[in-house]
């Protein structure tokens, strides 16, 4: 299943200040120049200067000309979007090959320092949001469920309620979105009835949450 993948720089406070103060004075990492245009107008809009960096690459082959978004936190950093410089969407490929762009030039500037950063994946499996044991319940209930049906059936309702428990108790990131885009993509259902599981799923695990809270 293809998503759009994150990055995320981790490290202590002041190997993250060095790096910051060092980009800012080389103003480019690799073949991505720092828009500070682009950065002051976005901070009008947020919490003030220094919270974010945007880098805009130069097109090469099939990856679009694109700003990069780098929101900037004391101990961890994160690229919270790709956006390209005309019209149409990134395809999720192009912006997992970007991600990796930038991140292939911020290497060498990581050399002798003890920050981390995350490598982009743009197609991954269950396991990326589930637990195993959740990935187990969800594979049971899509092959004994009634496609057509959903989980309304009594018996298919009982296999749902373990899979949305055991993403509760595990406290699994999965989405409305993320599980119709599983359902359809990995368990080949109908748009509209993994749509109709997603929507339930959300709900359903928010009651959860409201049952632990007053527990």
């Amino acid at each position: 299943m293809q998503i759009y993948s994150d990055m995320k720089l981790s490290g202590n406070v002041e190997e993250l200040k060095a790096l910051l103060a060092r980009l800012d004075r080389l103003g480019e990492v690799g073949e991505w120049q720092r828009d500070r245009e682009a950065e002051g107008e976005i901070e009008r809009q947020i919490s003030g200067p220094g919270t974010v960096r945007c880098f805009r690459n130069a097109p090469s082959g099939e990856l679009p000309d694109s700003r990069l978004w780098l929101r900037i936190k004391q101990t961890e950093w994160s690229v919270t979007n790709i956006v390209p410089a005309g019209s149409g969407p990134i395809a999720p490929w192009k912006y997992s090959a970007l991600l990796s762009s930038f991140r292939t030039a911020l290497l060498p500037l990581l050399a002798n320092t003890t920050i981390t950063v995350s490598e982009p994946a743009f197609e991954v499996g269950p396991e990326h949001w589930l637990s195993p044991n959740a990935v187990r319940l969800l594979q049971r209930f899509s092959a004994l469920a009634n496609k057509s049906t959903g989980a309304s059936h009594p018996s298919d309702r009982v296999l749902w309620n373990e899979f949305v428990i055991a993403t509760h108790r595990d406290k699994c990131k999965i989405g409305g979105s993320d599980l119709a885009q599983l359902l359809i993509e990995d368990e080949h259902w109908p748009e509209s009835k993994a749509s109709e599981l997603g929507v339930l799923l959300e709900y359903e695990r928010s009651l959860l949450s409201d049952l632990d809270k007053h527990a």
